[in-house]
């Protein structure tokens, strides 16, 4: 079972802040602006022009109430209450922006009414335009409050990281397009009084601090909590102290992230507080491909940074050689969706029926030779989520349940026969990849 761990920018409030940031130096973050109401600071914003300043749309709600008490402080890392402030004259959210409905358009304009002199301490900032790719490094900053519960009185910044939009679309059903979604360690992120404030990569501007997931809460306690909730989203079964087995297609769209992707083991909870293990590296059998070919090598590896300690509660699986015939029993186990279109909070298992090629490939003809069929009744069977779940066969790993590749297509519990990438295809390939082609026979049978 993999989790990951993933935190956002914010998400109802009109500000959010920052933990376990560094105190930035003067000049270091020139285009940093401070949005004031008077003197006091409640979001930021980044220099876009001489009398122009971009920041996050729900933050000019309150713009609305307090017009002419709005200011902006600029050229300083201090927040004190004493610096100089400039006033504005007009401000424009983005037309389809919608305070706590889409957070999709949540950007907007502020215009000074005197003009910006720059200098070392007060530049605009560029438009990143460059590729972003989950696992790239990029820099917050702002004046949220810090782990006391105060607004600290110098710029804090820190370091997160992208995290791909179909993890982050995982736990949030409604992202947008336009949302870019960061991961940081517990106890670091964004909370309240950093909204506005700009997200850089290579001190160019890259998005604005808009939401964060906080636990459902709603409680600002949460800050700075690495949000250590886990999303499910594929299963494996450990093969030994370092390597799981899983299948290929659960890396269809993240591959390479490796920052976002950890692994639970030695647990039936799917709660999302489960301790889990940072990846190494992934890898996808070289023949592989998201298509109709391509799922009868449709296997993967991934091995730990950290070895596993086995005890009663988590061993590795030997790989089942031995033959296969119609009607042998076998065991398949999941967190895949249940009939309620949501994943247990318990791990499922499900008796099934394997049935031999010959007699499935009587009913599919496309059937590829490196893939057994199993048969349960109608109303049972693996779902979504479930890709990557062991089927055993007396607790010997026979197969790795994909999508339905007979098909290709999901139908769950439709009581047609599922087929599974037979994991004993593929021992020379395991073998070569681990690195361990003397592996005594005893490990397999």
């Amino acid at each position: 079972m993999w989790k990951w761990t993933a935190k956002w920018l914010s998400f109802d409030e009109p500000s959010r802040r920052i933990f376990g940031g560094m105190p930035a130096k003067p000049g270091q973050f020139p285009f940093q602006v401070s949005l004031r109401i008077l003197f006091n600071h409640f979001c930021g914003g980044v220099i876009l022009g001489d009398k122009w300043i971009l920041t996050a749309a729900h933050c000019l709600e309150v713009f609305g109430e307090f017009p002419s008490y709005i200011t902006v402080s600029y050229g300083t890392i201090l927040n004190t209450g004493k610096e100089s402030v400039y006033p504005i004259i007009k401000y424009i959210q983005h037309e389809k922006f919608k305070i706590g409905k889409s957070f999709n358009y949540d950007i907007g304009l502020v215009k000074l009414k005197c003009k910006i002199l720059f200098n070392e301490l007060v530049q605009p900032i560029k438009i990143y335009r460059g590729p972003i790719q989950p696992g790239d490094e990029v820099t917050t900053s702002g004046w949220g409050s810090v782990e006391s519960g105060d607004q600290p009185q110098i710029l804090q910044h820190l370091k997160v990281r992208i995290i791909s939009h179909k993890m982050c679309k995982a736990q949030l059903k409604k992202l947008g397009r336009n949302i870019i979604c960061t991961q940081s360690q517990v106890g670091y992120g964004t909370c309240v009084g950093d909204s506005g404030g700009p997200l850089t990569k290579d001190n160019k501007l890259l998005g604005l601090i808009s939401f964060y997931h906080d636990d459902q809460s709603g409680e600002d306690d949460n800050c700075g909590n690495g949000w250590p909730i886990g999303y499910h989203f594929c299963s494996g079964a450990i093969l030994s102290r370092k390597w799981i087995v899983t299948v290929a297609n659960c890396f269809n769209e993240v591959k390479e992230d490796t920052i976002s992707i950890t692994v639970a083991y030695g647990t039936i909870n799917n709660t999302g507080h489960e301790p889990t293990h940072t990846i190494d590296k992934i890898i996808i059998h070289e023949m592989y491909k998201n298509n109709e070919a391509g799922h009868n090598f449709d296997i993967a590896l991934i091995k730990l940074k950290c070895p596993i300690s086995f005890n009663e509660f988590v061993q590795p699986i030997k790989i089942n050689i031995g033959s296969i015939e119609t009607g042998d029993d076998a065991t398949m186990s999941g967190w895949g969706d249940t009939e309620f279109g949501e994943n247990p909070t318990h791990l499922k298992y499900l008796n099934v029926q394997l049935i031999s090629n010959e007699r499935c490939k009587s009913q599919f003809r496309k059937l590829k030779e490196n893939i057994i069929c199993s048969k349960v009744p109608a109303g049972k069977g693996a779902c979504t989520g479930d890709s990557g779940s062991p089927i055993v066969k007396e607790n010997k790993l026979v197969g790795l349940i994909p999508f339905n590749v007979v098909t290709n297509e999901v139908k769950c519990a439709s009581g047609d026969p599922s087929g599974s990438i037979q994991v004993s295809k593929f021992i020379d390939w395991i073998k070569d990849k681990m690195k361990c082609p003397n592996m005594k026979r005893s490990w397999f049978n």
